[in-house]
């Protein structure tokens, strides 16, 4: 018993992992494994990391490859790619949370925010304790936003507040499946 008789919080998530590897069962195990694990890993960081520059810095484009260079082969993010696969997975699919967060305050659009929880929700799945991390960054920036960026009035507060929260709450309730 690798967690000495004590409730491992990560088990409960493996069920995406069984049921998404059951649904792939008709492939080699090697594929499934590249498909849920290093595609995120390789793709998908690259991808998310210059979107997510490419929305803050504009389109300068030797920053945006910077930027994701920087991202996918910074020692910490290397050194995860050879031991932690879930938490690289869950770590290359962060810039695209906080993208699509950033989308859902300023557009202010019920998909956008959908969209933004099925992300979160994802990369719970992979590892739990990066979306921690990457919930704390969503209410800074989401206080950012309402605050410096946008006119200060209750109605924008009480706006800003409903569409940050509905990301984390679409993320608690697909989670809430092992509770």
């Amino acid at each position: 018993n690798a967690s000495l008789g004590q409730f491992n919080i990560s088990l409960p998530f493996y069920f995406i992992y069984n049921f998404l590897w059951h649904v792939l069962s008709f492939l080699d195990y090697n594929l499934i494994l590249r498909l849920t694990m290093f595609v995120p890993i390789v793709f998908v960081s690259f991808y998310g990391s210059f979107l997510l520059s490419k929305k803050i810095v504009g389109k300068m484009s030797w920053v945006l490859l910077a930027s994701s260079l920087v991202f996918c082969f910074n020692t910490y993010f290397l050194i995860l790619q050879t031991s932690q696969l879930t938490l690289a997975a869950a770590f290359s699919i962060s810039p695209l949370v906080i993208l699509f967060f950033i989308k859902t305050l300023e557009s202010r659009k019920i998909t956008t925010a959908i969209m933004t929880g099925l992300l979160c929700f994802i990369c719970s799945a992979y590892e739990a304790r990066v979306s921690y991390i990457i919930i704390w960054v969503l209410f800074l920036y989401y206080l950012y936003y309402t605050f410096v960026i946008d006119k200060i009035s209750i109605k924008n507060i009480l706006r800003n507040s409903f569409f940050a929260s509905l990301p984390i709450l679409i993320t608690l309730l697909l989670s809430s499946y092992w509770i």
